[in-house]
């Protein structure tokens, strides 16, 4: 007779709360938030809200955002994390923003 395994269990952490992005961005602030994400205290919470952006010039990509633990618990959700089309700009010529505010 043999002993089961006990492996630990890990807690998998809840997916973070997803909110729209701001609007009125211009490129020159999603060109800043790509260098320096936005990570901002909540309001009556001891949560942070990260925004990121990203350029592309493949208008049919979706950039994902990866973030360490987060990403490898829920790989089955990264629609979750997906970047959208930040549409509030009009034409900006070739590159296509993308962005999310977790």
């Amino acid at each position: 007779m043999t002993k089961p395994d006990r492996f630990s269990t890990l807690e998998i952490p809840e997916l973070p709360k997803r909110t729209p992005t701001p609007a009125g961005y211009t490129i020159e602030d999603l060109m800043s938030i790509r260098e320096a994400p936005r990570i901002e205290l909540l309001e009556d919470s001891e949560q942070i809200q990260l925004t990121v952006a990203y350029a592309s010039t493949n208008s049919a990509s979706t950039p994902i955002l990866f973030i360490d633990v987060l990403t490898h618990f829920h790989r089955e959700q990264l629609e979750h994390y997906a970047l959208e089309k930040y549409s509030q700009l009009g034409d900006t010529g070739d590159d296509v923003w993308h962005a999310v505010t977790i």
